[in-house]
C-alpha cells in the first residue's frame, strides 16, 4: 500500500468515526501496511466495523487481513496442525527418506500418502497428476 491508498483507506475509516486524516498520518499507515493492497485492506476494515466498535489501527487491518488470506487457503494448508502441536513420526521414515533422496516424486508422494493415512490427515497441498479440487 502506498501513501495515496492509505489516505483512501482513512478517508473510508474518517467517514464512519470521523477521524481526522492528513498525510502524516497516512504516510505512517501506508508504511505499516506496505505489503497490503488496498482492495484487501478495505475488506478488512468493512469486516472490522462491522464486527467492533474499536478505533480502527494497522493492527486490525492486518489481523483482518490475515484471516482473510488463511480462509481462501487450500483444505490441506487449513488441515496442518498448529504450532505447538506434532504429529506422530512417520511408520515409513525409511521410505521417506529414500524416495526423498532418489528424487522420484511418484515415490514421495506414495509414501507421504501412506504416512498421511497413519496420521489421518494431508500434508501435501497437492500431488503429481493431482487435479486441484
Amino acid at each position: 500500500m502506498n501513501t495515496q491508498e492509505a489516505f483512501q483507506l482513512l478517508a473510508l475509516a474518517s467517514a464512519r468515526d470521523g477521524r481526522t486524516v492528513d498525510i502524516e498520518v497516512a504516510t505512517v499507515w501506508a508504511d505499516d501496511l506496505s505489503d497490503i493492497d488496498l482492495i484487501e485492506a478495505t475488506e478488512a476494515a468493512r469486516e472490522h466495523y462491522r464486527n467492533s466498535d474499536d478505533w480502527l489501527m494497522p493492527n486490525h487491518i492486518r489481523a483482518g487481513v490475515k484471516r482473510a488470506r488463511g480462509s481462501s487457503q487450500p483444505p490441506a494448508f487449513r488441515e496442518l496442525p498448529r504450532p505447538g502441536q506434532f504429529a506422530s513420526a512417520p511408520l515409513n521414515m525409511a521410505a521417506m527418506t529414500a524416495a526423498y533422496q532418489s528424487g522420484d516424486q511418484v515415490a514421495v508422494d506414495r509414501e507421504v500418502a501412506v504416512y498421511e493415512q497413519q496420521i489421518g490427515m494431508r500434508v501435501h497441498a497437492r500431488r503429481v497428476g493431482e487435479v486441484p479440487r
